[in-house]
Protein backbone atom coordinates (compact mmCIF):
# COMPACT_ATOMS: atom_id res chain seq x y z
CA UNK A 1 0.00 0.00 0.00
CA UNK A 2 1.00 3.75 -0.81
CA UNK A 3 0.42 6.82 0.68
CA UNK A 4 1.19 9.75 -0.98
CA UNK A 5 0.47 13.47 0.43
CA UNK A 6 0.75 17.02 -0.43
CA UNK A 7 2.52 15.98 -3.90
CA UNK A 8 2.65 19.31 -6.33
CA UNK A 9 -0.32 19.34 -9.58
CA UNK A 10 -0.54 22.17 -12.06
CA UNK A 11 -3.85 23.73 -12.52
CA UNK A 12 -4.38 24.15 -16.54
CA UNK A 13 -6.27 27.58 -16.76
CA UNK A 14 -7.89 26.65 -20.17
CA UNK A 15 -9.02 23.26 -18.88
CA UNK A 16 -10.72 25.64 -16.03
CA UNK A 17 -12.27 28.11 -18.11
CA UNK A 18 -13.41 25.37 -20.47
CA UNK A 19 -15.62 23.74 -17.24
CA UNK A 20 -16.65 27.01 -16.50
CA UNK A 21 -18.22 27.83 -19.76
CA UNK A 22 -19.62 24.15 -20.08
CA UNK A 23 -21.32 24.61 -16.71
CA UNK A 24 -21.81 27.71 -16.44
CA UNK A 25 -22.65 28.72 -19.77
CA UNK A 26 -21.05 32.37 -19.13
CA UNK A 27 -19.34 34.01 -22.03
CA UNK A 28 -15.32 34.19 -21.10
CA UNK A 29 -14.42 37.68 -21.32
CA UNK A 30 -11.19 38.82 -20.08
CA UNK A 31 -12.68 39.96 -16.90
CA UNK A 32 -13.45 36.42 -16.58
CA UNK A 33 -10.03 35.31 -17.50
CA UNK A 34 -8.53 37.13 -15.25
CA UNK A 35 -10.62 36.27 -12.43
CA UNK A 36 -9.65 32.33 -12.91
CA UNK A 37 -6.27 33.28 -13.01
CA UNK A 38 -6.14 35.15 -9.55
CA UNK A 39 -8.73 32.70 -8.26
CA UNK A 40 -6.48 29.80 -9.13
CA UNK A 41 -3.56 31.41 -7.53
CA UNK A 42 -4.95 31.80 -4.52
CA UNK A 43 -6.55 28.33 -3.87
CA UNK A 44 -3.40 26.30 -5.52
CA UNK A 45 -1.93 27.41 -2.24
CA UNK A 46 -4.95 25.66 0.53
CA UNK A 47 -4.79 22.25 -2.34
CA UNK A 48 -3.92 19.43 -0.66
CA UNK A 49 -3.83 16.46 -3.09
CA UNK A 50 -3.37 13.10 -0.98
CA UNK A 51 -3.38 9.65 -2.52
CA UNK A 52 -3.66 5.61 -1.25
CA UNK A 53 -3.62 2.91 -3.30
CA UNK A 54 -3.04 -0.69 -3.34
CA UNK A 55 -2.29 -3.44 -5.87
CA UNK A 56 -3.94 -7.13 -5.22
CA UNK A 57 -3.27 -9.96 -7.06
CA UNK A 58 -6.22 -11.22 -9.19
CA UNK A 59 -7.21 -13.58 -6.29
CA UNK A 60 -7.26 -11.25 -3.71
CA UNK A 61 -9.14 -8.38 -4.89
CA UNK A 62 -12.73 -8.54 -3.96
CA UNK A 63 -14.86 -10.01 -6.76
CA UNK A 64 -17.39 -7.08 -6.47
CA UNK A 65 -14.65 -5.00 -7.86
CA UNK A 66 -13.73 -6.71 -10.51
CA UNK A 67 -15.93 -5.71 -13.08
CA UNK A 68 -14.86 -5.04 -17.05
CA UNK A 69 -11.53 -6.81 -16.17
CA UNK A 70 -9.45 -7.55 -19.08
CA UNK A 71 -9.51 -11.33 -19.83
CA UNK A 72 -5.75 -11.72 -18.98
CA UNK A 73 -5.82 -9.30 -16.16
CA UNK A 74 -2.97 -10.43 -12.95
CA UNK A 75 -3.60 -7.71 -10.66
CA UNK A 76 -5.55 -4.48 -9.69
CA UNK A 77 -5.02 -1.86 -8.09
CA UNK A 78 -7.30 0.48 -6.33
CA UNK A 79 -7.12 3.68 -5.18
CA UNK A 80 -8.76 6.80 -3.58
CA UNK A 81 -7.62 10.57 -4.41
CA UNK A 82 -8.94 13.41 -2.43
CA UNK A 83 -7.94 17.65 -2.65
CA UNK A 84 -8.07 17.62 1.35
CA UNK A 85 -11.02 19.30 2.98
CA UNK A 86 -9.80 22.57 3.72
CA UNK A 87 -10.71 23.33 -0.03
CA UNK A 88 -14.90 22.69 0.69
CA UNK A 89 -14.79 25.60 2.86
CA UNK A 90 -14.13 27.81 -0.15
CA UNK A 91 -17.25 26.37 -1.96
CA UNK A 92 -19.23 27.09 1.02
CA UNK A 93 -18.03 30.65 1.04
CA UNK A 94 -18.25 31.65 -2.44
CA UNK A 95 -21.97 29.52 -2.26
CA UNK A 96 -22.30 31.87 1.41
CA UNK A 97 -21.37 35.43 -0.86
CA UNK A 98 -24.26 34.20 -3.46
CA UNK A 99 -21.93 34.75 -6.41
CA UNK A 100 -22.57 32.78 -9.05
CA UNK A 101 -19.51 33.69 -10.81
CA UNK A 102 -17.62 32.87 -8.06
CA UNK A 103 -19.10 29.85 -7.03
CA UNK A 104 -18.56 28.30 -10.32
CA UNK A 105 -14.83 29.52 -10.65
CA UNK A 106 -14.47 27.42 -7.65
CA UNK A 107 -15.82 24.39 -8.14
CA UNK A 108 -14.61 24.20 -11.73
CA UNK A 109 -10.99 24.61 -10.02
CA UNK A 110 -11.96 21.81 -7.67
CA UNK A 111 -12.83 19.51 -10.22
CA UNK A 112 -9.56 20.34 -12.40
CA UNK A 113 -7.37 19.99 -9.25
CA UNK A 114 -8.63 16.33 -8.54
CA UNK A 115 -8.67 15.28 -11.74
CA UNK A 116 -5.40 16.26 -12.05
CA UNK A 117 -4.68 14.18 -9.20
CA UNK A 118 -6.51 11.45 -10.16
CA UNK A 119 -4.32 11.46 -13.43
CA UNK A 120 -0.77 12.00 -11.01
CA UNK A 121 -1.35 8.88 -9.30
CA UNK A 122 -2.64 6.87 -12.56
CA UNK A 123 1.27 8.43 -14.01
CA UNK A 124 2.57 6.24 -10.99
CA UNK A 125 0.73 3.43 -11.25
CA UNK A 126 1.33 3.16 -14.83
CA UNK A 127 5.53 3.33 -13.46
CA UNK A 128 5.01 0.76 -11.35
CA UNK A 129 3.29 -1.49 -13.76
CA UNK A 130 5.94 -1.20 -16.34
CA UNK A 131 8.37 -2.35 -13.84
CA UNK A 132 6.76 -5.39 -13.64
CA UNK A 133 6.01 -5.84 -17.41
CA UNK A 134 2.92 -5.22 -17.22
CA UNK A 135 0.09 -2.55 -19.25
CA UNK A 136 -2.54 -0.70 -17.42
CA UNK A 137 -6.24 -0.99 -18.38
CA UNK A 138 -8.24 2.24 -18.69
CA UNK A 139 -8.77 4.19 -15.54
CA UNK A 140 -12.51 2.73 -14.26
CA UNK A 141 -13.43 5.24 -11.93
CA UNK A 142 -16.05 3.58 -8.94
CA UNK A 143 -19.14 5.84 -8.07
CA UNK A 144 -21.38 3.72 -7.17
CA UNK A 145 -21.60 3.77 -3.47
CA UNK A 146 -21.80 -0.02 -3.09
CA UNK A 147 -18.71 -0.30 -5.12
CA UNK A 148 -17.35 2.80 -2.72
CA UNK A 149 -17.86 1.11 0.44
CA UNK A 150 -16.17 -2.07 -1.00
CA UNK A 151 -13.09 -0.35 -1.83
CA UNK A 152 -13.19 1.48 1.66
CA UNK A 153 -12.98 -1.78 3.15
CA UNK A 154 -10.04 -2.83 1.28
CA UNK A 155 -7.89 1.01 1.64
CA UNK A 156 -8.07 2.55 4.78
CA UNK A 157 -8.91 6.08 3.22
CA UNK A 158 -9.30 7.70 6.57
CA UNK A 159 -5.44 8.27 6.37
CA UNK A 160 -5.91 10.86 3.70
CA UNK A 161 -8.62 12.12 5.08
CA UNK A 162 -11.62 10.31 3.48
CA UNK A 163 -14.48 9.09 4.77
CA UNK A 164 -17.61 7.66 3.26
CA UNK A 165 -20.85 6.04 4.79
CA UNK A 166 -24.72 5.76 3.52
CA UNK A 167 -25.72 8.18 4.95
CA UNK A 168 -23.45 11.26 4.29
CA UNK A 169 -21.41 9.82 1.11
CA UNK A 170 -18.22 10.74 0.44
CA UNK A 171 -16.41 13.45 2.56
CA UNK A 172 -14.43 15.52 1.18
CA UNK A 173 -16.97 15.94 -1.58
CA UNK A 174 -13.75 16.18 -4.40
CA UNK A 175 -12.69 12.64 -4.30
CA UNK A 176 -12.23 10.11 -6.55
CA UNK A 177 -12.37 6.03 -6.12
CA UNK A 178 -10.47 4.00 -9.21
CA UNK A 179 -9.08 0.69 -10.36
CA UNK A 180 -6.58 0.17 -13.11
CA UNK A 181 -6.46 -3.63 -14.03
CA UNK A 182 -2.72 -5.16 -14.75
CA UNK A 183 -2.05 -7.46 -17.57
CA UNK A 184 1.36 -8.89 -18.97
CA UNK A 185 2.65 -6.97 -21.43
CA UNK A 186 2.01 -8.79 -25.26
CA UNK A 187 5.56 -10.05 -26.36
CA UNK A 188 6.88 -8.76 -29.73
CA UNK A 189 7.34 -11.32 -32.79
CA UNK A 190 10.31 -10.79 -34.41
Amino acid sequence: MNKIKNFRINLREKEILRLLKKTSKIEITSQVQTAVETHSEQLQKIIAPASIYATFQKGKLPLKLAFGAPDKWIAATVFAVTIGSTFENEIELAQNKNESLLFGITHCIGVEALEQSVNFIGRLINDEAKDEECELSQKVIIADTSDIEVLCQALPIEKIGVSFSQNSGVVPMFSSFGLYFWTPNKKRKK
